[in-house]
């Protein structure tokens, strides 16, 4: 039978999730160094393979749960299961509250005859409105590069191959070579009306970017065109004639700080907008900040494009970034 106990003040704690799962681990965060409560945060748990048994799960991992102190399943996502290296799994998880180096979650495994249990869309439900991993090879054609949000916001890649699936800063990433013309790109169909038509004054842009030489003119992360010129819905990008700078467009510019994308380094890039503020960041820290910004994010049936952005009447996209991307987001809320 399942193990409880009662804590003074009276909250159920539960001592072992399920009799049938014969292993566990417990996952500790470490949110310490924040001021921030961190509510429905998907976080993601590396699993090593260097102190990990995986003789004692599954082959593809589909007995893995991820049990909350109350007993609570929560919604968990493979990004990747790899029984010869390291492993990544996104968990969403209810709350880590502000400056806790204790709360916990445990991971169960060990039950060979347990069904998949993923949720990939219940991990990334709140507010964002399309999340790529880059996991796939993009020699699959139309659809074949994936969006884990329910959306399912999948892209089409345009002139890659399989040698464009390379090591990325989570698992797999796609490398775009910078080619003008008929860059490498992604693309992903949207509307003026989607949830990828983001209208307001709140909106987060994020990658794994990792620029490996220094493009000719802007190099484009993520795009959407507005209209037909160089107009722009939203967008983040490195900065042409200062590469090392990431910006970011939601409708107004926003140029970091240099040294925001470095060479050959793999740096986290957000831009965000909250009301009338834009804010840029790299690796977690203010890059940049922009106030006074007035007017909602301007938007039409253009699509969204990965690695370069289209700029005129054409669907042939210029600005190519030169480097590699990874786990890229779009949320239609300021994180």
């Amino acid at each position: 039978p399942d193990g409880y106990s009662v804590v003074q003040d009276g909250s159920l704690i539960v001592d072992w999730w399920d009799a049938d799962w014969t292993k566990r681990r417990k996952i500790v965060f470490n949110n310490s160094a924040s001021g921030t409560d961190l509510d429905e945060f998907p976080v993601l748990v590396t699993i090593p393979g260097a102190t990990f048994d995986y003789d004692q799960t599954q082959n593809l991992a589909q007995d893995l749960r991820f049990i909350d102190a109350t007993g609570e399943p929560l919604s968990h996502e493979v990004e990747l299961w790899d029984e010869l290296g390291d492993s990544y799994v996104w968990v969403k998880v209810p709350r880590i509250d502000a400056g806790s180096s204790t709360d916990s979650i445990w991971m169960y495994y060990g039950n060979n005859v347990a069904l998949a249990r993923e949720d990939a869309a219940g991990v990334w439900s709140n507010g964002y409105v399309g999340v790529w991993h880059f996991a796939e090879d993009p020699s699959g054609g139309a659809g074949s590069i994936k969006d884990s949000t329910s959306y399912a916001n999948h892209g089409d890649p345009y002139n890659m191959d399989a040698s464009n699936l390379q090591a990325g800063a989570i698992g797999s990433g796609l490398y775009f070579p910078g080619t003008t013309p008929n860059p490498d790109y992604v693309r992903v169909a949207s509307s003026g009306a989607d949830e990828l038509a983001i209208a307001g004054t709140e909106i987060t842009l994020e990658a794994w970017v990792e620029r490996t030489g220094v493009p000719p003119t802007h190099y484009i992360i993520l795009g959407r065109q507005l209209g037909t010129t160089w107009t722009d819905s939203y967008v983040l990008y490195g900065n042409g004639p200062e590469p090392d700078r990431g910006a970011v467009i939601a409708p107004d510019t926003l140029l970091g700080a240099n040294g925001s994308i470095p060479l050959n380094q793999w740096r986290y890039l957000a831009g965000v907008r909250d009301g009338s503020t834009e804010t840029i960041y790299s690796n977690g820290l203010q890059v940049g900040q922009l106030t006074g910004v007035s007017g909602a994010i301007p938007t039409d049936a253009n699509d969204v494009t990965f690695g370069a952005q289209e700029n005129d009447a054409t669907a042939n996209p210029n600005e190519p970034f030169l480097g590699r991307i990874d786990e890229v987001r779009i949320s239609d809320i300021a994180r």
